[in-house]
């Protein structure tokens, strides 16, 4: 058996002994000798004339009543005199206030006046009751049966701010309560809230309390009467509390009580003994029934804490589980609460970032290379504009290396669909980098082969035009014709051999982009001196088209190497036609010019053509696919764009926009 269990156990059987081992005793006094001397001071006291059993005047114009009985007991104690003054209590307040009077006998403590007065110990509690007639209602259950009534109450009554705020209920208030209850017998009011004992009291001797119903569960809210005296007067207060203690100690309460009240207190003490212990037992047997039940549920814990540690023990191992996966990824991760602080992070992430476990509870703001890319700005600005992911790319420098890192942002929602958190991955595309880098070049190099095949032709024919002159040179040197013909000979083939290296040289080399206004016909004219050997070899015919003085903005160097990959698709696309044609046109209109590689070649199938320009997507046995993604992210670079379209066995359509100004802007979705 618990403590607890043994403890209340105890504690019952002791109620137990007292109550009946230990009978209660009143002891009675005789009131009609007890207060025969009376001291020399004296003493105001404000009592309420007409309210019995408490206070009221008799046919002699005496007071009697449960409140004379108790303050004659205080003077005979205290040998002082009081003089009792008859006053309503609104009045004897404002008298007391002005010390016109001594105290108040019967007060209600009231909260309010203790600036000014003082009140005694509380020495009778009650609650106020509802009196209505029989013919209005027979049983008021709550408040809101008051409703359409008309209630009567004394002007001071601590009730009346409540009803004042309550819907369809009017108010007569009365100076007291016997005025209070003439008024409902006039049928000027049908309820009247006051005490039960003065209103039962005033009833039987009106001789109407057969009439009326006297509720007393409506307003279950007790309260005290005290002794009200001055603030200034403690040392009176003082008088009241000790001979109200003492009073209480020598049982003449309960003979007071009992002679006012008609109710015998032993006899009520000996039935709350009895109720007492009905409660003792129902409790003991309440215990055993406890008692049981503890046991099954004691066992029925020790069960489910097995399975609870079981569950417990999987859990850790799911949990260890996730924390290798966690740590093994190759992404770098981050959690942030919804206000930015780290929450946790993966191994792969403190070693991209170069930190330790030591930063946590750190903001995104303040940690080493984070907080140069998500700026609060940033972050702000895609707060507001409610953006679901924000990827970032940027380079990280650590002792000396350059690492390429891509971020991505992104918010976690709760169940209410508000951001609880926001995850940030990480991914050190360095090699990656380093391997498109490598594809790249191996795609131009592949360019270059295709292009070196026709041009190495072009080439050769000057190179033989030099080495004939170079081999004449000895025998007809004198020749004035043959010197003339050597001076205008070698520079041409001189300068169309430079000319195509220089073209060449620019095409392979790499460039950071210079975005400028050019002239299209003498970039076109340095294109086509590229591709024509290539175009004659393979047997298939250009057609150009060139709007007169067309301009472009953009990277003249960039767009070539553009539309030299998408002439040399042409080219492979038209290998296996008859008729091989290709066309290229170059117009504009307003400020956006386009150039358009029209093809009469295999075509694209639908189910391919919307993967043409990611990479390393390719149809062709040779190649690594990176061309066209090439040919785009250049494109972009540029502010452009390109289209595609393409017919199976028809042909394929590729168009190029760009700005053919600074204020042109391209936007063709």
């Amino acid at each position: 058996m618990s403590v607890v269990w043994r403890r209340l156990l105890s504690s019952m059987v002791v109620i137990f002994c007292s109550f009946c081992l230990f009978p209660f005793h009143i002891i009675a006094v005789d009131h009609s000798s007890a207060f025969t001397a009376y001291p020399k001071k004296e003493y105001r006291i404000a009592v309420e004339p007409d309210l019995p059993p408490f206070s009221h005047l008799d046919e002699n114009g005496y007071f009697r009543g449960f409140h004379i009985d108790l303050l004659e007991a205080i003077a005979y104690n205290q040998s002082v005199k009081f003089i009792y003054v008859p006053m309503n209590m609104s009045t004897a307040v404002e008298a007391l206030k002005r010390q016109e009077i001594d105290a108040i006998a019967g007060m209600k403590y009231n909260a309010k006046l203790e600036s000014i007065l003082s009140f005694t110990n509380g020495y009778f509690t009650m609650s106020d009751s509802v009196i209505y007639s029989k013919d209005i209602k027979s049983k008021m259950k709550n408040l809101k049966d008051l409703q359409g009534l008309t209630i009567v109450l004394e002007a001071d009554h601590p009730y009346l701010d409540m009803l004042v705020n309550m819907r369809k209920i009017n108010l007569h208030l009365a100076m007291n309560q016997k005025e209070a209850l003439e008024l409902m017998m006039m049928k000027r009011a049908d309820v009247l809230i006051a005490n039960s004992w003065t209103a039962s009291s005033l009833l039987d001797e009106m001789i109407y309390a057969q009439q009326y119903i006297v509720n007393n569960q409506l307003f279950n809210y007790p309260y005290e009467l005290t002794m009200a005296v001055h603030r200034d007067q403690q040392d009176l207060l003082t008088m009241f509390n000790e001979s109200l203690t003492e009073i209480y100690q020598s049982k003449l309460y309960d003979q007071l009580y009992q002679r006012w009240f008609g109710k015998d207190l032993a006899a009520q003490i000996k039935q709350l003994k009895f109720w007492i212990m009905i409660l003792v037992g129902f409790m003991l047997l309440s215990f055993l029934i406890l008692n049981y039940w503890n046991q099954r549920l004691k066992n029925e814990v020790k069960k489910r804490t097995q399975d609870l540690e079981l569950a417990k023990a999987e859990i850790e191992r799911n949990i260890a589980f996730k924390e290798q996966i966690f740590n093994h990824v190759y992404a770098g991760i981050l959690t942030f609460d919804d206000r930015f602080q780290l929450t946790s992070m993966n191994q792969r992430a403190q070693d991209i970032l170069h930190i330790s476990q030591s930063i946590m509870k750190a903001s995104l703001f303040e940690l080493p290379f984070l907080s140069s890319i998500y700026t609060r700005d940033v972050v702000e600005d895609w707060d507001e504009k409610k953006k679901s992911l924000v990827a970032k790319e940027a380079e990280l420098v650590h002792n000396g290396q350059i690492y390429h890192i891509l971020a991505r942002l992104i918010p976690l929602y709760g169940v209410d669909q508000a951001v609880t958190g926001y995850l940030l991955t990480l991914f050190d595309r360095t090699e990656e980098k380093k391997l498109q880098k490598k594809l790249v070049n191996q795609e131009k190099m592949h360019a270059l082969g295709q292009l070196v095949a026709g041009i190495a032709h072009e080439i050769r024919n000057p190179l033989t035009s030099i080495k004939t002159f170079i081999d004449l040179l000895p025998k007809k040197y004198d020749n004035p014709k043959f010197r003339e013909e050597l001076l205008q000979c070698l520079p041409e083939a001189t300068n169309r051999m430079n000319s195509i290296i220089r073209d060449l040289l620019d095409y392979s080399r790499p460039k950071i982009p210079l975005i400028r206004q050019w002239e299209a016909s003498e970039w076109l004219e340095s294109l086509l001196v590229i591709i024509r050997p290539t175009l004659k070899n393979k047997n298939v015919k250009l057609h150009v088209r060139l709007e007169e003085g067309m301009t472009f903005y953009s990277d003249p160097q960039q767009l070539k190497q553009v539309l030299l990959n998408l002439l040399l698709n042409a080219m492979d696309a038209v290998d296996d036609q008859p008729k091989k044609e290709i066309h290229l046109t170059l117009m504009s209109e307003g400020d956006i010019g386009w150039i358009r590689v029209e093809d009469n070649g295999c075509g694209i199938p639908p189910e391919k053509l919307d993967h043409v320009f990611e990479p390393f997507y390719t149809s062709k046995k040779t190649g690594v696919g990176l061309g066209l993604t090439l040919c785009y992210q250049w494109i972009k670079e540029n502010h452009g764009d390109i289209m595609i379209e393409s017919k199976l066995n028809q042909g394929t359509t590729m168009t190029i926009y760009l700005p053919i100004n600074s204020t042109g802007k391209v936007d063709i979705a």
